[in-house]
């Protein structure tokens, strides 16, 4: 290759690289805009969020500002917040966010393939950090996020720590509070069709007069994709340590507790299964054991899914199109399983409980009665509390009763009170539809069909009887 012919491929490069450079730049710039409209559409068509501004503006070559002027309902965060909010202005104060947000442009950033970068920090909200007696709440969001050249979006988010106490409106003397922070990862989809989720809380523990609530060791994990009725469909997995709850009537604790939900299409229609698992629940002090639970639905299209969970979230606003909702679910013929629910306590099954229900779907969305449905649904219930099982349950009531009441109980009156009690639930359950004793435990055994209860092989009698 001649010496000429190397000086013109060097000047090419030179001038070739900084060109393509600046048309990836120009692309980015594009992208960036076309994410930031797409935020702004998924926050407007949230009625509790107002969106006044969300824009993006290039300012100088491989950067950008993204202004934003967004107003947040308090209960579009939670209930809890916007009880706040009222106590400490007398109205419920909208969360307001107002600022702009420095962009690095791509295509290259710090030698990573990006379409852009930010990092950002947000203080509390005055309704929150006006409460706190030491932290103006400065610096409590720190956000990093980043945006690939395929379009998604990732963000880390991480909440600062406070221990201190907490001034409360309503209250006479401060509670204390120990958060020792938490993260939080977020991918989207370019469309915003999909978003995985992933965080972790390490503790967090608020004490006052009236009692104490702790939960630790907090993990979330999900992943969703959306449907085209605009119906969001997958998995989400939620985790937790010690969880307890102290009031002036008593104290509960949870060991650790889990929770497993899916969601996803089967020939058109929409299957659910839910399953949590609870272990060691204390009342009192007292051991009640471990409770487990496997739920599942299916036979609902997914728009009609939609409108019910979107009315259920508006059900204390509209209770109207809450029940529209559900009828309209009701008249397209689901079908609802209670796989197990098993309370074992120890190596013994305590209680158990199985059921299935299906409703047979109906011509026209919401028609007919809530008394018409039940006299067409088909399902069967099988229970049963062992005679095992009913002893521990019994001994454990009379266990806390005394605790209750300020008594200690020495073994043998502990047994005797719990034989008694246990005498009692049998007594009872002669009067009790559908119950019935067998070797000392407690067993149902029905089933449904055509408007009509069978108690196991024993009688029928019309549903309507229940109500």
């Amino acid at each position: 290759m001649s010496k000429k012919l190397w000086i013109g491929l060097a000047a090419g490069a030179v001038i070739a690289i900084p060109a393509a450079y600046a048309g990836g730049t120009l692309y980015v710039g594009h992208e960036i805009e076309q994410r930031v409209s797409e935020y702004r559409e998924a926050l407007v068509a949230n009625p509790d969020i107002q969106v006044s501004t969300l824009r993006y503006e290039s300012t100088a070559f491989g950067e950008g500002l993204v202004h934003y002027d967004i107003a947040i309902h308090p209960a579009a965060i939670s209930e809890q917040y916007a009880t706040i909010s009222r106590e400490r202005s007398g109205e419920v104060d909208p969360l307001e966010l107002q600022g702009s947000m420095p962009v690095e442009e791509g295509p290259l950033i710090d030698g990573r393939p990006l379409i852009a970068r930010t990092e950002h920090t947000w203080a509390l909200p005055e309704q929150i950090a006006g409460s706190l007696s030491s932290w103006d709440g400065s610096d409590a969001v720190e956000v990093i996020a980043t945006v690939g050249l395929t379009g998604t979006t990732t963000i880390d988010a991480r909440i600062a720590g406070y221990q201190g106490m907490v001034e409360h409106a309503s209250k006479a003397s401060p509670a204390r509070a120990d958060f020792q922070g938490a993260e939080l990862t977020m991918t989207l989809g370019r469309g915003l069709d999909s978003a995985t989720y992933n965080g972790r809380m390490p503790r967090f523990l608020f004490e006052g007069d009236e009692g104490a609530a702790l939960v630790e060791n907090v993990t979330f994990d999900a992943a969703f994709e959306q449907h085209e009725s605009g119906l969001w469909l997958g998995r989400a997995d939620f985790s937790a340590g010690t969880t307890s709850l102290e009031t002036p009537d008593g104290a509960g604790r949870i060991d650790a507790m889990t929770f497993e939900t899916t969601s996803g299409l089967d020939d058109g229609d929409v299957t659910a299964t839910s399953k949590a698992q609870f272990d060691a629940m204390r009342i009192h002090e007292v051991d009640y054991g471990s409770l487990s639970m496997d739920m599942s639905m299916q036979g609902v299209s997914p728009t009609t899914w939609k409108t019910f969970s979107e009315a259920s979230q508006q059900a204390r606003d509209n209770p109207q199109a809450m029940q529209k909702a559900f009828m309209t679910m009701l008249a397209e013929g689901p079908r609802v399983a209670i796989n197990e629910v098993v309370l074992r306590k120890g190596d013994t099954d305590v209680f158990t409980l199985s059921a299935d229900v299906a409703i047979p779907e109906v011509s026209g969305a919401g028609s007919g009665s809530i008394q018409q449905i039940i006299n067409t649904v088909e399902g069967n219930l099988s229970a049963e509390l062992t005679s095992a099982g009913a002893l521990a349950l019994a001994r454990a009531n009379a266990q806390a009763q005394a605790i209750q009441g300020g008594r200690q109980l020495s073994q043998e009156a502990l047994d005797r009170q719990a034989e008694q009690l246990h005498s009692q639930w049998l007594q009872s359950a002669q009067y009790i539809p559908l119950v019935h004793e067998r070797d000392g435990g407690l067993y149902v055994d029905a089933s449904v069909r055509d408007g009509m209860i069978r108690d196991g092989d024993q009688q029928a009698f019309p549903i309507g009887q229940l109500f």
